[in-house]
């Protein structure tokens, strides 16, 4: 699993406008911005990780991290669901081929011509179960390993056929398939994660015990402290739209409440010892 810490733009995006919009406007971009921090902190502390499913773990931990699951989470997953250990992601030749339009040419001179596609797909492999890069699967093998889930399908791709193929072609066949792409910005709740949510959220929440993410957040708020201290020493900018805005965010901050609550968490998070 890909996991990296979010950062912080506090400081960045109080300033964003600072002498296009009134430095009430850019004050209150800061209060908005703390309260969302203290919201989501606030989940954090308050929430038993146990009961929630897979999804809402993943929505609520998304706040702080940036999660990406790898070919190691979908074999573990697919291991837990089938019972079975699947240790490789391996990439197969079929011989179902296709025919699609291709383009040729450019401009005026180009034209449409019927192309033959061969059918590969990229399966997770059981463990004992050996597959051959340079062997043809027909369907029919296909079927049987998938039926004694010695192969799961995680997504297919086609490879131009430009000569005579060295096997006997067969007509293409919808075999299931997980439709995963491994991607550290793909979407992570694919619909093979949402039906398999217990399985999802047991990963979770063995990647993220309650106490290390606690541990996080308090690093977390060090951030927002470094930030919170560098706006409010812009009181003493040359900058009259700067320290303004610096001024007004101290204000509101302490009038609001907001330093109060914020300061509450911290010393809750150290009675935790974190």
């Amino acid at each position: 699993m890909f996991v990296e810490q979010n950062g912080i733009s506090l400081e960045e995006d109080t300033f964003a406008y600072a002498g296009r919009l009134e430095d009430l406007e850019n004050a209150k971009t800061f209060v908005a911005s703390m309260k969302s921090y203290i919201t989501a902190i606030k989940q954090i502390i308050e929430t038993d990780f146990n009961t929630l499913s897979g999804k809402d773990l993943y929505e609520l931990l998304k706040k702080f991290y940036n999660i990406s699951l790898t070919d190691d989470d979908y074999l573990e997953m697919l291991s837990r669901k089938y019972n079975r250990a699947y240790e490789d992601i391996a990439s197969i030749n079929t011989r179902m081929t296709i025919k699609n339009l291709k383009q040729e040419g450019e401009g005026k001179d180009f034209s449409y011509c019927d192309q033959e596609y061969q059918i590969c797909y990229k399966v997770a492999v059981a463990d004992g179960v050996a597959l051959s890069s340079s062997k043809n699967y027909p369907k029919r093998k296909i079927r049987v390993m998938l039926s004694n889930h010695d192969i799961v399908i995680l997504n297919y791709s086609t490879e131009e056929i430009t000569s005579k193929p060295g096997f006997r072609k067969e007509e293409y066949e919808e075999f299931p398939l997980i439709g995963v792409e491994f991607s550290y910005f793909s979407d992570n709740v694919t619909p093979f994660v949402l039906e398999n949510d217990e399985i999802f959220g047991a990963l979770l929440r063995e990647m993220f015990p309650k106490k290390r993410v606690l541990g996080d957040i308090s690093g977390f708020m060090s951030l927002i402290d470094y930030d919170i201290s560098s706006i409010f020493s812009y009181q003493k900018s040359s900058d009259s739209y700067v320290k303004n805005i610096a001024a007004l965010c101290k204000e509101l901050f302490a009038s609001s409440g907001l330093k109060e609550e914020y300061r509450g968490i911290q010393k809750e998070l150290k009675l935790q010892g974190m």
